[in-house]
C-alpha cells in the first residue's frame, strides 16, 4: 500500500499530526509515515497489534506538506484510520496583546511612582 495527500499549510506553522494503525494476522513486513520530509513513524516487521493511535508534533517548512503512509504485507495487511492534521497556532503573543500588556504595565508603574510621591 502507497498512499500520499498533499496539503495546504501556512509556512512553520505548528501542528499535531494524528492517526490509528493496526497491523492485522500475517506477516506484515514494514509501514513507514511521514509529514514533509520528517519520517515519523518507522515499523519494520512489528508482528500484530492491535488500534493505536499515535500523535506527533511536526512544523510545516513550506505552503505545501506532503503526508505520506507507505507499508508491505506478506500475508497479513495494515489497517490506517482517523488521519488528521490540526492547526496549533503561533507560541508567539499577537502584537496588539503584547500592546495591552505593556501599557497596563506602565499604569501600575506610574500609580506606584504616584503614591510614592
Amino acid at each position: 500500500m502507497r498512499c500520499h495527500k498533499r496539503l495546504r499549510l501556512s509556512l512553520a506553522i505548528t501542528t499535531i499530526f494524528r492517526f490509528g494503525s493496526r497491523a492485522n494476522p500475517g506477516s506484515p513486513s514494514f509501514f513507514t509515515a511521514s509529514f514533509g520530509s520528517n519520517e515519523v513513524l518507522d515499523l519494520v516487521s512489528p508482528g500484530v497489534f492491535s488500534y493505536t493511535l499515535k500523535d506527533f508534533i511536526v512544523t510545516a517548512t513550506g505552503t505545501s506538506t506532503t503526508i505520506r503512509f507507505d507499508s508491505e504485507s506478506n500475508d497479513g495487511a495494515w489497517a490506517l484510520d482517523d488521519v488528521s492534521v490540526t492547526d496549533q497556532g503561533s507560541a508567539a503573543p499577537e502584537p496588539a496583546s503584547l500592546l495591552l500588556m505593556a501599557s497596563g504595565l506602565l499604569g501600575i508603574a506610574w500609580r506606584f511612582r504616584r503614591q510614592r510621591a
